[in-house]
């Protein structure tokens, strides 16, 4: 086993130390606090690995916080699912946009994300995991039509409450059958991410 570049290991091998600091990072990017618990030296460990996450290829994304983290989840009439190599980041553009809805802009899905009636992006309430590998969180809201009847038929999640945005990104997409919602009418959103560490 090739000794580390420096500080310690964590895991028996670089490839487990990599997949330790994946699942701490997603966790912490999901998490609704912005915060996880774990130990110092592993917080240590993980802040370089976050940050350049955030701010790799100099996108310039926001830093994770209670307001920019993967538990706000948008809205989309659009019934065109998401393909991959659709830039799914930024502002809308020809090629690229963060909003849901609008994945590879509008070269892509060219649809756009709901921002009224009571369909604006929100942050979901978080289910936090202890234990043993494999365990599940949930992202979840309950959306109200409120001024007029709106058909929803695809949800996101995404890293910030502010759509067009040059910081926004789209980390997951999902479609289902379209539903035209009258007001009052509500719609309950839950994602489910499976989470695994050795």
């Amino acid at each position: 086993m090739p000794a580390p570049k420096k500080g310690k290991r964590f895991g028996g091998s670089p490839a487990h130390q990599k997949l330790m600091l994946a699942n701490l990072a997603s966790h912490l990017i999901i998490s609704e606090a912005g915060a996880i618990t774990t130990t110092e030296a592993k917080a240590k460990a993980l802040r370089p690995y976050v940050e350049k996450l955030v701010t790799s290829n100099n996108e310039g994304f926001c830093a994770v916080s209670a307001s920019c983290s993967f538990h706000f989840i948008a809205m989309s009439s659009n019934t065109a699912a998401p393909t991959a190599g659709q830039s799914s980041t930024g502002v809308n553009g020809a090629s690229s946009s963060g909003d849901c809805g609008n994945a590879g802009g509008t070269a892509g899905q060219n649809g756009s994300e709901l921002t009224t009636n009571g369909f604006v992006a929100v942050g979901g309430t978080v289910t936090d995991i202890t234990g043993s590998s494999p365990k599940s969180s949930t992202v979840v809201n309950t959306f109200t039509d409120s001024a007029a009847a709106t058909t929803v038929a695809q949800s996101c999640l995404v890293n910030q409450t502010g759509n067009n945005s040059a910081q926004r990104v789209n980390l997951a997409a999902a479609t289902f059958s379209a539903i035209t919602l009258q007001i009052g009418d509500t719609i309950q959103i839950t994602w489910t991410i499976t989470w695994t560490w050795v």
